[in-house]
């Protein structure tokens, strides 16, 4: 059963999907990082990735954590 599709850019290739610990937000990683809030299913931000040889990603959170992420 389908009960929302977002529609991306017709050349964006998802390559990973994930819901935050409360299943408040989605982060759809791709050429570039997109977060949706869940409730209404609209992109709250967009973050690029620089660099041809960048090798992570960090991310700061409501509970004061930084995270790393391998690209």
């Amino acid at each position: 059963m389908n009960f929302k599709t977002i529609t991306l850019d017709n050349n964006y290739e998802v390559k990973s999907l994930v819901f935050d610990q409360s299943r408040t937000y989605l982060s759809v990683g791709g050429s570039d990082i997109r977060v949706y809030i869940c409730k209404q299913w609209t992109e709250i931000t967009q973050v690029w990735v620089t660099g041809e040889h960048a090798q992570f990603l960090s991310s700061t959170d409501m509970d004061r954590s930084l995270k790393f992420y391998s690209l």
